[in-house]
């Protein structure tokens, strides 16, 4: 059974006459532990399919299920409760609050779902992903790339089934991006599954399935399988090749 499942997955915006259709009937699944990328020119729908499967955004018509779930079947307070304990979100940005240090940003979810193990759960993930030396930091006094896993540790402090990342990487240098993407490989060792919109097709190669999207529909998708750092080179090249067969 499919994690999560999108069914003829629609989305219009009313702001202009005749209304913009950006989700054309989008279907779609994602397996367990599954790292999924999207891909696609800038206005084809990326960022928009992922807020309307992850309930951040409902979609004008069609079914997106969590497990046995339907999530667009909830209400907005449901919905909410859903994110907190079953989803994580990783932006561009990280969003995180000023007055709070880093170690107290990535407790804050956990502490609001109402874990009872929150500190071990912060300690075990900081040490996983390396930032444990930055816990009392402010915000502004580490690295992109360290802010970064920072925020994927938030996103991981409540155990969730799924990962949801729009453009993790989009404000960051090479170096910082190798250190995210790295990380990310983390999380889908963790069992955790992981759909990512991307417009790099190095990011995109990290991921076990690339989906492409054009004018609200998905047009093709490649499954380069699992990463690993023997293949990075070869599966660069791969999606490249294939991304040159979509126009990119």
């Amino acid at each position: 059974m499919p994690l999560l499942k999108a069914s003829e997955v629609t989305k219009e915006f009313a702001t202009s006459d005749p209304p913009v259709k950006v989700l054309r009937g989008i279907s779609l699944d994602v397996e367990p532990g599954e790292f999924l990328a999207i891909m696609g020119a800038s206005g084809s729908g990326k960022s928009t399919l992922l807020y309307a499967i992850s309930g951040m955004d409902a979609p004008t018509s069609g079914q997106v299920w969590l497990g046995d779930e339907e999530l667009t079947a909830l209400k907005p307070s449901q919905l909410s409760a859903v994110r907190l304990a079953r989803m994580g979100f990783v932006f561009q940005q990280a969003y995180f609050l000023e007055n709070l240090s880093i170690r107290d940003n990535i407790a804050l979810p956990g502490l609001k779902a109402g874990h009872q193990d929150v500190d071990a759960r912060v300690d075990a993930l900081m040490e996983r992903f390396d930032i444990t030396h930055v816990a009392t930091h402010a915000i502004n006094q580490v690295s992109g790339g360290q802010l970064q896993r920072a925020a994927l540790c938030r996103a991981l402090i409540t155990s969730p089934d799924i990962l949801f990342a729009d453009e993790p990487t989009g404000a960051l240098n090479s170096a910082m991006t190798k250190e995210v993407l790295a990380a990310l490989i983390d999380v889908r060792d963790l069992g955790t599954s992981i759909v990512m919109v991307t417009h790099d097709p190095r990011c995109a190669s990290y991921a076990d399935r690339i989906i492409y999207l054009r004018d609200g529909l998905i047009v093709d998708s490649l499954t380069p399988g699992p990463w690993t750092a023997d293949s990075a080179d070869s599966r660069h090249e791969r999606t490249l090749e294939w991304l040159a067969g979509q126009s990119f």
